[in-house]
């Protein structure tokens, strides 16, 4: 019988050839391209953030809705944490409201950038659909995981690699963005 370090050496081991072999798939590939861009351009707009070159705008385009404006509820980060640095972010990268503005408006306005897998990769952040998902079932061999938004019922197959590696996923729940890349979709957090 192994003992409990054994165990989770045992996992990790298995866990790193899976990844190894998943690594190798077309899909798998364009997810870590995906990533990679993501992350590139979300560090790009945390500088430009930290530059002092984002000024959030709120209008009154939202017709019919009262009040008038739309104001985020008071929240308080911990910016000591990563998922409250990654909250506060998300508030200024993602569109918070309908009339406020983002980061990822002011990249797309000023042509941040030339090249078309980017430009398409900031319009599919704009259409991240941020939510409450319960993880309702996985597909190891593939690296998909299959989420349901708790409020809308939609569901979404996403790429994740970890989670679609859990054995026990029942009752998990990610409050997270799912964005949709070239026909590839996967959580932010």
């Amino acid at each position: 019988m192994l003992d409990l370090f054994s165990q989770e050496q045992l996992i990790t081991g298995l866990n790193n050839i899976r990844k190894i072999f998943m690594d190798k798939k077309p899909h798998i590939r364009a997810y870590h391209k995906a990533r990679n861009i993501h992350g590139e351009i979300v560090n790009a707009m945390i500088r430009y953030y930290h530059d002092g070159k984002f000024e959030r705008v709120e209008t009154d385009i939202v017709p019919k809705i009262k009040p008038e404006k739309i104001y985020l509820l008071e929240s308080k980060f911990d910016l000591n944490t990563r998922e409250g640095g990654q909250a506060f972010y998300d508030t200024l990268i993602f569109k918070p409201a309908l009339n406020m503005s983002c980061i990822t408006e002011d990249f797309i306005r000023d042509h941040r950038y030339k090249k078309p897998e980017k430009i398409d990769f900031l319009h599919s952040m704009l259409e991240a659909k941020l939510g409450l998902f319960e993880v309702t079932g996985i597909d190891m061999e593939e690296g998909y995981a299959y989420l349901k938004n708790v409020f809308t019922g939609v569901e979404h197959k996403i790429i994740d690699i970890g989670l679609s590696g859990q054995q026990n996923y029942n009752t998990v729940y990610l409050y997270t963005r799912i964005i949709t890349y070239h026909g590839i979709s996967f959580s932010t957090g």
